[in-house]
């Protein structure tokens, strides 16, 4: 078809009347909230699909529940990370772009287009299809073939008894049914003629000229029969890539989930770290106000104790001061009269005073700051933990279950196992249990083989091993089954130990 594209091309190749793929296919076009056909389709990692204008609708928080409205989906409260599919109902958890971070689907967008395109390249008179040119019954009968050279559509019926194959009409062009045959038209650009032939060896389409001059003695074939060869070649190969296509979108949409898992590790890892690093700051910024208060108090009792003991030996100074000025005031009289009136009583008032004043104690010098407490705070083995513990680390390899190392007798499984480098282990300890008993367990070891006994023959046990690394964190190994040897199989068990020892067997 002249000025359509790959795709269409294909289609017509595939459904020769565009009208029918179109109804036939209408139904998986269609977008389930806006039952339209789809615009800018976003497929979801459910591998369904959604007009992105849709998806912006019915995007909404998660406070308010979502309906729908005569087939509308209404937007109420939800968060708008999440999007839930309108086909399936699974929540879709979007990452910080939005929508943005959906892929669109463009398969079905290039379908969409090309079945539009098909549309306004195909002239059908009706739903029924290209009806018959030479019924003579009405309505006619749909047409199988169009005749290029004829310009007539023909049913079945009227092909056999109006355009018989061979001559007078060996020339004559018959094609998919249309109103155009003119359109489908190719003309050979050296003798213009009708290309009607193709060429096997050369791998191209020829008229019926070149064939007698340049392709004489090559394979030749019709170009219908060539036409329907490749035709069922390429729908393989159609069929084969949407199958590529589809696992493609499956393994997106499985990588999505790998990513939102990986998102959500380290969001986890990032609120343990806040979390960690917040209760440390708490705890410290607690133990500062604690020692502060302290210091306060402390301080508030000393400096009160003293000020009290300056307050006292203040007023004991100003009593013994007045004292002094008053004998040094009888002292300058020169009068020995007038100093003698006044003398005893002067002389009592600074007995009285020296009398009153208290001996000072020398303990009360005693708590100098170089003898008051401190605060020791010597945090550098708090700040070497935070540095060591505080830290990312990969978890260690988790132990691996050698199941041909193992001996299974009738009462007991002997279980070796394997870890990279032991040194990240402190000790191991085996769960086992049958696939309707509770989990028991063995004693912890540091050794990397555990016995379990007293086990029921015949009887298939579940065992996993469990690692306690240096920080405590534990690590499992992938489940192992083994079944305990049946009654009477005692000797063949014996066998097996002391070959797996290495010992040999005498009697």
């Amino acid at each position: 078809m002249a000025g359509v594209t790959n795709l269409q091309w294909v289609l017509s190749a595939l459904f020769p009347n565009p009208r029918v793929y179109m109804d036939v296919n209408q139904r998986g076009l269609i977008c389930p909230v806006c039952n339209d056909q789809f615009k800018s389709p976003l497929t979801l990692p459910c591998l369904h699909s959604v007009c992105r204008k849709c998806a912006e609708e019915i995007l909404v928080s998660r406070e308010n529940e979502k309906h729908v409205t005569s087939g509308r989906y209404t937007p109420v409260n939800e968060p708008r990370s999440v999007l839930k599919c309108p086909s399936c109902k699974k929540e879709v958890q979007l990452d910080s772009r939005g929508l943005d971070g959906l892929t669109e689907n463009f398969i079905l967008r290039n379908i969409i287009d090309s079945m539009k395109e098909a549309k306004e390249y195909s002239d059908l008179d009706d739903d029924l299809g290209v009806q018959c040119d030479v019924c003579q019954d009405e309505p006619a009968n749909l047409a199988i073939k169009t005749c290029v050279k004829c310009e007539l559509c023909y049913c079945e019926e009227c092909l056999n008894l109006t355009h018989p194959p061979g001559r007078p009409l060996t020339g004559h062009q018959l094609i998919a049914p249309t109103r155009d045959p003119k359109s489908n038209i190719v003309r050979c650009q050296d003798h213009n003629e009708i290309i009607s032939l193709y060429c096997e060896d050369d791998d191209t389409v020829v008229c019926p000229t070149c064939r007698a001059v340049s392709h004489k003695h090559h394979r030749v074939i019709p170009t219908d029969e060539k036409y329907r060869q490749m035709k069922a070649t390429l729908k393989d190969s159609v069929k084969s890539l949407v199958n590529v296509n589809s696992t493609y979108v499956q393994h997106i949409g499985q990588l999505r989930s790998v990513c939102d898992g990986i998102q959500g590790h380290f969001d986890r890892q990032e609120g343990s770290v806040k979390k960690e690093f917040t209760d440390v700051k708490a705890l410290v910024q607690q133990k500062e106000k604690d020692l502060l208060t302290t210091i306060e108090k402390e301080r508030r009792e000393k400096v009160e104790v003293r000020q009290q003991q300056i307050n006292h030996y203040r007023k004991t100074l100003e009593n013994t001061t007045a004292a002094v000025s008053f004998a040094q005031e009888a002292l300058r009289e020169r009068g020995q009269a007038s100093f003698l009136q006044k003398a005893h009583m002067i002389d009592k008032k600074v007995k009285s005073a020296l009398e009153s004043a208290p001996p000072i104690q020398d303990t009360e010098l005693t708590e100098m700051p170089d003898n008051l407490f401190e605060a020791n705070l010597d945090l550098s083995d708090i700040a070497s933990l935070i540095n060591h513990k505080a830290s990312l680390s990969k978890a260690p390899p988790p132990p691996e279950i050698r199941k041909s190392q193992c001996i299974v007798g009738e009462s007991s499984i002997s279980i070796r196992w394997h870890v990279p480098d032991p040194s990240l282990y402190k000790d191991y300890q085996v769960q086992y249990a049958t696939p309707h008993d509770v989990v028991r367990m063995t004693p912890r070891t540091s050794e990397n083989l555990s016995v379990i006994e007293s086990l029921s023959p015949g009887t298939t046990y579940t065992c996993t091993v469990r690692g306690w690394d240096r920080e405590g964190a534990v690590h499992c190994s992938r489940p192992v089954d083994f079944k305990t040897n049946e009654p009477g199989s005692l000797v063949q068990y014996r066998m097996r130990q002391m070959k797996m020892l290495g010992t040999d067997i005498y009697y």
